[in-house]
């Protein structure tokens, strides 16, 4: 499977090129593409091709595009080192692919046969395509269900979104379900709202994630961003606001921040 990838990956990437040379980068239309299991994405390839813009839905359908896929499949051992070497290389042409054209990008990934090196790419795809539009790439990301696997893609996803449109990326955090995923949401968020203003942050940490060691991280990464860029106020809150062995950890770690601050000035 793994040199499947590498050469279904780079043999898409080229097949694509061509036409994204000719047009500019192309907004999927998320909310139309069917919700499933990744692992079945590829039974509703003719629903997917639907609803893609319709420069590349020749691509999609491509008997040739297929053909060359099927040919990938088979790589004589002698050559699955070789092929290895050239996953990362195919992974960031799919991702400049992505950046420019996502719906073609898009397309390629899903002609992968299904299992790790597809979802790698889906992954992939979603963060070319955060590149230029990360509000796109969260929701896609969210139908394709990549929140589902294992790492950390939705977070990195969102923390880009929020980097670009605070507002916006808050909102949408702020309407996901209760759970574990959605308190590492809002932490993703906080950290970057933490960036310019630290006390909003904290805020919103103690109002949208319950008590709790997820709370508690949130807490932490907040207030180291806040002691850099203002140690007392920082310290204040922490002692007014927080309790118990979380306060007392606060008070060790802006202890250690001062004692950094206080080697770097004495440099």
């Amino acid at each position: 499977m793994f040199c499947c990838f590498c050469l279904g990956a780079s043999v898409l990437v080229l097949h694509f090129r061509p036409r994204t040379a000719k047009s500019a980068a192309t907004s999927v239309p998320v909310a139309a593409v069917p919700v499933g299991n990744v692992s079945s994405v590829s039974d509703q390839l003719p629903v997917i091709a639907s609803v893609l813009p319709k420069p590349i839905m020749p691509v999609v359908q491509s008997d040739e595009a297929s053909n060359a896929v099927t040919r990938t499949m088979v790589v004589p051992v002698a050559k699955q080192k070789a092929v290895g070497q050239d996953k990362y290389a195919a992974l960031r042409e799919l991702s400049a692919l992505a950046a420019r054209d996502p719906a073609a990008a898009l397309a390629a990934a899903l002609k992968l046969p299904a299992g790790d090196e597809r979802n790698e790419a889906l992954t992939t795809v979603c963060s070319g395509m955060a590149q230029t539009d990360p509000a796109e790439a969260v929701k896609l990301a969210q139908v394709l269900q990549l929140d589902k696997q294992p790492g950390a893609v939705m977070g990195d996803l969102v923390q880009q979104w929020a980097g670009n449109d605070l507002v916006s990326t808050l909102a949408w955090v702020e309407n996901q379900p209760t759970g574990g995923q959605r308190d590492e949401l809002t932490t993703r968020v906080a950290y970057v709202m933490s960036r310019n203003d630290p006390s909003d942050a904290a805020e919103l940490v103690m109002s949208e994630i319950p008590p709790g060691s997820a709370q508690d991280e949130a807490i932490m990464t907040v207030l180291h961003q806040w002691a850099n860029q203002n140690f007392v106020a920082a310290a204040n809150w922490a002692k007014d606001t927080i309790g118990g062995p979380l306060q007392e950890r606060a008070l060790n770690e802006l202890n250690g921040i001062l004692d950094y601050q206080h080697a770097l000035a004495q440099q």
